[in-house]
């Protein structure tokens, strides 16, 4: 009797993620979009049911860090637009990860060129190991996501115009899980949150593997501990305050060890 009423509650969760899911979907599609945050100057960040993106500009255009649960891309949009800056002029899309509240707006920008991890490409059309997005694709009509860069270790990635991209792995909320580093700016995805001043884990329901994901953040640290970064960027949290990354990612790392 135990074990059925353990699977009754498995069940009924997976359903309330699936309809939640969904109900966020169109909220995301149909809804007004908020003003975008100016974080720092060429920095804007923008939040679309429950998921912030962020579009940065360099010296060439303009980038993206995720891009939202909007298939039309209201909330790219809002970001760029407090950037004085407009579709047409993003380069490049980076995606932290591939679940859908990060990567439906990519569509909007189809001339960008797209940057996920390899282990999250075949994501784009087909569940994770969670279930959850085999939940929702019934409930999520989406474009199957184009990826041009399929990064499997890290890398340097020229932006022009004097700027570049470090592309660092950090598996274990999905399998392609990347953090970025631009402009000493650290953008995490769902690799943790920030809550109440501090970095905290993703609920364990939505990682693939949350001890993993744990200890790629913890290598993190250690990998970035002489690289200057200013701030971190989180797809659920927010940016922390500037100056404040450092401290905070050692905070993490020792709550792992």
């Amino acid at each position: 009797m135990r074990f059925v009423a353990y699977a009754i509650a498995v069940v009924a969760l997976f359903a309330l993620v699936a309809v939640g899911g969904a109900a966020l979907y169109l909220a995301a599609s149909r809804g007004a979009v908020s003003p975008a945050v100016l974080v720092e100057p060429g920095l804007a960040a923008e939040k679309g049911a429950g998921a912030w993106l962020y579009a940065v500009r360099t010296g060439r255009g303009y980038v993206l860090v995720d891009a939202g649960m909007d298939p039309k891309g209201k909330p790219i949009d809002a970001a760029l637009k407090a950037l004085g800056a407009s579709r047409d002029q993003v380069t490049d899309l980076f995606l932290t990860h591939g679940h859908i509240d990060h990567t439906a707006g990519a569509a909007a920008v189809p001339r960008a060129r797209v940057h996920a991890g390899a282990g999250d490409v075949g994501m784009a059309g087909a569940p994770d190991e969670l279930g959850l997005e085999s939940l929702l694709a019934p409930l999520l009509p989406r474009e199957p996501l184009r990826v041009d860069d399929a990064i499997d270790a890290e890398k340097r990635l020229d932006l022009g115009g004097g700027d570049e991209v470090l592309a660092l792995p950090v598996p274990g909320h999905s399998r392609g899980s990347m953090a970025y580093l631009l402009h000493g700016v650290l953008y995490l995805g769902d690799a943790v949150s920030y809550e109440a001043g501090r970095l905290v884990a993703i609920p364990r329901l939505f990682s693939v593997d949350p001890p993993r994901s744990a200890r790629s953040v913890a290598a993190l640290a250690v990998r970035l501990a002489r690289v200057p970064v200013s701030r971190i960027c989180t797809g659920h949290g927010g940016c922390t305050p500037p100056g404040s990354a450092s401290e905070l990612l050692q905070a993490f790392a020792a709550s792992v060890r």
